[in-house]
């Protein structure tokens, strides 16, 4: 299932560690739902879906002001290995990949997608047609677009990916 381009972990708006596929079977807990007055979200541990490539992954997703949002992945790598992370999006928007940021525009509007964190950072555009299944759509006008960076074995790492307009 996960080599099917619509379903898989890297064509979705996820991370991917070290090209590995998701644990079909894993179970996502939600330790917390986030819902002030200015932030809306949820806390959840995707140590189990990536399928032990790292030693502990949780993600906080949150709408900030009703304007940006922020989505934040605290990854520790195993004791024995790096994690090397993929953060991916899929879009209908043309991208660019500069040196602080990625680029999102269309019909006149734009959007950057700017990540911080411990370790460099790399933006970059991915191929949005993963394999040549019959089952897989080429994703035209479609493009994927994100980062990549690698934690050191036994190190965690935080990484706060924030999507605003420009």
């Amino acid at each position: 299932r996960w080599t099917v381009n619509i379903v898989n972990n890297r064509t979705h708006n996820t991370i991917t560690v070290n090209g590995a596929d998701y644990k079909v079977d894993a179970l996502v807990t939600f330790s917390q739902i986030i819902d002030s007055g200015s932030e809306k979200g949820a806390v959840m541990d995707l140590t189990d879906v990536l399928n032990g490539q790292v030693a502990k992954a949780v993600r906080t997703v949150k709408l900030v002001n009703e304007e940006d949002l922020y989505v934040i992945d605290e990854i520790t790598a195993k004791s024995t290995s790096d994690a090397n992370v993929d953060w991916r999006m899929l879009s209908p928007a043309t991208p660019t990949a500069e040196s602080s940021r990625v680029l999102l525009q269309k019909s006149g509007k734009s959007l950057s997608i700017r990540t911080t964190a411990g370790v460099s950072v790399t933006y970059k555009l991915f191929n949005s047609v993963i394999n040549s299944y019959d089952v897989n759509l080429d994703n035209a006008g479609y493009h994927l677009c994100g980062w990549s960076a690698t934690v050191p074995k036994g190190q965690t790492v935080t990484f706060t990916t924030k999507l605003t307009r420009d």
